[in-house]
């Protein structure tokens, strides 16, 4: 029974191995499509973002209601703005610090837009300022 269980173990590990191709920083299942799509959007990997230029409120388009507006150093969603979210922004990177802590890599940043990857996807968010 240990022999099945490691013959089992091994078979994992090769395959999981060959499936980041031999590259082990690959996030696993993580498709490449994602990079192209952003350099074919303008999107460029580093920016330098400030907590002024996030200051407003945002929407998904410029004919939806807003999903949430930041001032300061907080985030208040629409719906319960009575509980705010502290923010705090390291380098590209804003930082929701609610009940459990969530990421969001900051992609673009205009004066009137926001392209986002949040931990939990790979597809971008895009954002219009209101």
């Amino acid at each position: 029974m240990k022999k099945v269980l490691l013959y089992t173990y091994l078979l994992s590990i090769i395959c999981i191995a060959i499936s980041c191709n031999g590259n082990p920083n690959k996030k696993i299942g993580q498709p490449e499509k994602v990079n192209d799509t952003l350099t074919k959007q303008g999107i460029t990997n580093k920016i330098s973002v400030s907590i002024e230029a996030l200051q407003g409120i945002w929407a998904e388009n410029d004919n939806d209601n807003a999903l949430f507006f930041i001032k300061a150093d907080s985030l208040y969603y629409v719906e319960d703005q009575a509980k705010p979210i502290k923010i705090i922004l390291k380098s590209d990177t804003l930082v929701m610090m609610g009940d459990v802590p969530a990421h969001c890599r900051i992609l673009k940043l205009t004066k009137d837009s926001l392209w986002f990857i949040d931990e939990f996807s790979n597809t971008p968010t895009k954002l219009c300022k209101r």
